[in-house]
């Protein structure tokens, strides 16, 4: 009913596991190319699996270019900050260009304002 609605922005995002699960749907549904993908918000994540996904779906080469926004809470005992920085390395290591990780007091939780200013930027870097 919507013919333009394959051309809309659309950001995933999840915490911890979920935003594990979505770096799989993005990047399945990145290589049909069923959405137009403008940026990801991982929380809490202490796994790559955004590059294990590109690697398995290959979504092709500009999904590389895809803005994602990390954000992991300083005191954080499941997804440490450590484990967080490893994540955001082996992501740039695949080839991820626009890979930001933001950090903020807390533990394992999402912060809202954080993923206000993640849709921002993604406005901001893939002119949304």
């Amino acid at each position: 009913e919507w013919p333009q609605s394959a051309q809309w922005p659309v950001a995933f995002a999840g915490f911890s596991g979920g935003a594990k699960r979505s770096c799989l749907v993005g990047a399945m549904l990145a290589k049909g190319r069923a959405v137009n993908t403008c940026g990801f918000y991982l929380s809490g994540m202490n796994h790559d699996v955004m590059s294990e996904a590109y690697k398995q779906y290959q979504p092709g080469g500009n999904f590389l270019n895809t803005p994602i926004w990390m954000s992991g809470g300083d005191r954080d005992p499941i997804a440490t900050p450590n484990l967080v920085g490893l994540v955001q390395m082996s992501m740039r290591r695949t080839g991820f260009s626009r890979v930001r990780l933001e950090r903020f007091a807390g533990s394992h939780q999402i912060k809202r304002s954080e993923v206000r200013l993640a849709l921002q930027w993604f406005r901001q870097v893939g002119g949304f």
